[in-house]
């Protein structure tokens, strides 16, 4: 196994960046990010730091978006009382447990992939995960 300029292994550094991903630590994940991007040199630890900082960048933002939906109804329940019409309350705890469904698939297929790609990252492999890698791809040499 390739070691880094720290004195560790590869794979164990890539292994770390995912587990600053799965805590959800950005102040950690981009420090060793961009230490792996400016100081080492093996192209496997760096397109793992991209990875690591993307997965948890687009799990942030489903999450957001996520978020957003029992605001948009409730915005629309407000747009409805404007015309003395309303949603009901059972409505919107519909809309809640949906969400609160969603956010725990969410939390889980996030877990379930942070610690496939910590165990992977130990070896020096990856999961592919076609839109993402194609993304780093094109962007990094």
């Amino acid at each position: 196994m390739q070691n880094t300029r720290l004195g560790i292994s590869a794979g164990l550094l890539g292994a770390i960046l995912f587990v600053a991903g799965l805590i959800g630590n950005y102040v950690i994940l981009l420090i060793a990010a961009c230490y792996v991007l400016l100081m080492e040199e093996n192209i496997w630890l760096k397109r793992a730091a991209i990875k690591a900082v993307v997965v948890s960048v687009i799990f942030t933002i489903i999450n957001a978006i996520v978020g957003l939906i029992p605001d948009l109804f409730e915005v629309i329940g407000d747009l409805m009382a404007l015309f003395d019409e309303t949603l009901t309350g059972e409505f919107f705890d519909f809309i809640n447990k949906f969400v609160a469904l969603v956010y725990s698939v969410l939390n889980l297929a996030e877990i379930a992939l942070f610690l496939m790609l910590i165990f992977k990252a130990l070896k020096n492999a990856t999961v592919i995960i076609p839109p993402i890698d194609n993304f780093i791809n094109k962007h990094i040499n």
